[in-house]
């Protein structure tokens, strides 16, 4: 006699998890790109609030859409100084 989940409930449960794994993933990537959507820095109103003495620091490596980039590009590229000649010590 079998004790178990019908078969059909089982894939059925199983398909149920990973959907769940995978919004919960896409949720924190999201999270991840765009802090300002995060609900506990939203709520808290803190930059991290789990960061400490680094809460309010300014972030290491920040990423900006497309468009930024290029306009921050074409500002740099047009004000290169040239390089320095000579022997490094």
């Amino acid at each position: 006699p079998e004790k178990g989940l019908p078969e059909t409930y089982y894939w059925a449960a199983i398909g149920l998890h990973v959907c769940a794994t995978v919004g919960f993933g896409a949720l924190v990537v999201r999270d991840v790109l765009w802090p300002v959507n995060d609900p506990v820095r939203s709520s808290l109103g803190a930059d991290d609030p789990g960061g400490g003495v680094l809460d309010g620091r300014g972030d290491r490596l920040a990423l900006r859409p497309a468009s930024e980039r290029e306009s921050a590009r074409s500002r740099t590229s047009t004000s290169r100084t040239p390089a320095v000649s000579g022997r490094m010590r």
